[in-house]
């Protein structure tokens, strides 16, 4: 009897725990939506950082792009600019090249007229330095010729009491090379003698061969021509 009673004691629940049987179960919906927010909340938190890789990658992308075409018009610019220095060096060489030339034809053409002019204006009174600046201005054959000639020369000038004055009236280029020239001269001389009427103006015509010599210009050969 007594283990019967011992069972049925044990058997029934005591107050507690028929209280914890009653009572109602917590709702199950509301840990699964805290954790579907959780999860959302995780799943932005991790997909944020992929969005906003690829937009900075695109960011990137049009500077990337732009410096080809900077390193482009760098070298064009370049090319440019290398361009007009080498066509500005061309045309000042090509414009230097012309005017040495015209410089050294001038220089034939002065020297050759200058000779001309001392050739045919001597005034006995000053002969030897009128003779001097002819053999000064003067080489090779010519200068040769005329210094042997010039004491008989000086001599006759003196005894005639001979003046001449020569003006170069026309003159022209008849041929040129690097380092000489010929030129034509028609020079108009007048002259006068001492105990003789005055003479009538005479024009004489010559070709005077002009050569640089040592980057001065000298009369080198002197043909009187009719």
């Amino acid at each position: 009897m007594a283990d019967d009673k011992a069972d049925a004691e044990s058997v029934e629940p005591t107050e507690a725990e028929q209280s914890s049987q009653s009572a109602p179960e917590p709702d199950a919906v509301e840990p699964t939506e805290a954790a579907d927010d959780d999860a959302t909340d995780a799943t932005d938190s991790a997909d944020t950082p992929g969005t906003d890789e690829p937009a900075r990658a695109a960011d990137s992308a049009p500077e990337r792009r732009r410096l080809p075409s900077s390193s482009a018009a760098a070298i064009v610019g370049g090319v440019v600019v290398a361009a007009l220095v080498v066509l500005t060096g061309w045309l000042g060489y090509g414009y230097y090249g012309v005017w040495q030339e015209q410089h050294r034809r001038d220089m034939f053409m002065e020297t050759a007229r200058q000779g001309a002019t001392n050739l045919t204006s001597i005034d006995w009174e000053h002969a030897e330095d009128d003779i001097q600046r002819v053999l000064d201005s003067s080489t090779g054959r010519f200068y040769d010729d005329f210094e042997k000639r010039s004491k008989s020369f000086l001599d006759v000038v003196k005894q005639i009491k001979s003046k001449s004055v020569g003006t170069v009236t026309a003159s022209g280029l008849k041929s040129y090379s690097e380092d000489k020239a010929d030129v034509l001269m028609s020079v108009t001389v007048r002259s006068t003698n001492a105990g003789v009427p005055e003479q009538a103006p005479q024009v004489w015509r010559m070709v005077l061969t002009v050569q640089d010599i040592d980057g001065k210009a000298k009369v080198s050969n002197v043909e009187f021509i009719q």
